[in-house]
């Protein structure tokens, strides 16, 4: 037997470290925000009809309204009508402009609106998100209604409109959010287990420290734990060494029999549809010398299956007649 203080520290080190991986490339890719000289290499360009929720492209804006139809989240964000050149729909060698609704801040809008004179000649080309106000359920709340009004305030109700869809400077895209929940609860579960991992090492480099600690002959020459054991049983990796118990079977843990008032076999069966599917044994060890490791401790063993229980019953029996001041079983009428 040689000692392991890594016992389970690594699997569990090595999952979170590959699940915060996970999640930072997640999260990446979804904050990840195309520039404008990309999406027009690209030829990524919105034209009516043909984008859907989350795409980021880029838009050609030939005018904008100089004042918004409507307010978002009071004066957090703000929705203007611009004309935009729909690339890629000319007709008779004329360039075709549609109308569209674009949400970003009051200064990137202030700016644009003061360049309205020059624009129809130098059409300011922005990186944008769609956003499906029928989909995306972080979208401006009753968006259609809302921007068909501000169509008809501006009699472009007949022209090539957009009012279910719009356009935004800032990523709303439901599928980032998604990806961002997703990254979040992976970074979450990541960080439990890396700190499992290092909470595994230092209760078992406690146990080590303590049966040295109590057996200076165990240091270096740990086989003693086994073939000097009051009680062994390698099915369920259950040990009696001296006043100790002890077991291997998830890393070293280790109990002072006579600081127990009462030693237990606990089961926790898991099913799934009714069917069993695993069984966990566990010895729990009662005490009222909280100094020690608390009112309660609860140690894994291996369990077997249903014989389990019958195979501990030696190792009750061992107990009784080593430490007779620790009682054994559940409850005061059951033997063991």
């Amino acid at each position: 037997m040689t000692e392991n203080r890594n016992h389970g520290f690594n699997i569990r080190f090595y999952f979170g470290v590959i699940l915060l991986i996970v999640a930072a490339v997640l999260a990446f890719f979804a904050l990840k925000k195309v520039d404008v000289e990309t999406l027009v290499k690209d030829n990524k360009f919105f034209t009516h009809y043909s984008a859907k929720d989350g795409d980021q492209l880029a838009v050609k804006i030939t005018q904008i309204t100089a004042n918004p139809v409507i307010t978002v989240d009071n004066g957090n964000s703000y929705v203007y009508i611009i004309e935009y050149e729909d690339e890629g729909k000319e007709a008779n060698g004329q360039k075709k402009y549609a109308y569209v609704g674009l949400e970003l801040d009051k200064e990137t809008a202030q700016k644009l609106v003061a360049k309205n004179s020059t624009l129809p000649d130098n059409p300011e080309i922005m990186a944008v998100t769609l956003v499906d106000s029928s989909r995306n359920k972080g979208a401006i709340r009753n968006y259609d209604d809302l921007m068909l009004n501000g169509f008809k305030s501006y009699n472009l109700v007949g022209q090539e409109i957009e009012y279910r869809d719009y356009l935004s400077i800032s990523d709303k895209s439901s599928t980032q959010k998604t990806q961002l929940i997703i990254a979040a609860g992976l970074t979450l579960a990541g960080l439990v287990f890396v700190g499992l991992a290092f909470w595994k090492r230092r209760k078992v480099s406690a146990a080590y420290d303590e049966i040295y600690a109590a057996y200076p002959e165990l240091r270096d020459n740990l086989d003693l734990l086994k073939t000097h054991a009051t009680y062994a049983d390698d099915e369920t990796f259950v040990y009696i060494y001296k006043n100790h118990f002890f077991t291997t079977w998830s890393g070293l843990e280790v109990y002072d029999i006579t600081k127990a008032n009462r030693v237990y076999h606990y089961q926790v069966t898991h099913k799934k549809y009714g069917v069993t599917t695993n069984i966990d044994s566990f010895l729990i060890f009662l005490s009222d010398d909280r100094s020690y490791k608390g009112k309660k401790t609860k140690i894994a063993i291996h369990n077997i299956g249903e014989e389990t229980d019958d195979f501990l019953q030696p190792f009750f029996r061992a107990v009784a007649q080593e430490f007779p001041d620790t009682a054994v079983g559940y409850e005061n009428n059951r033997p063991f």
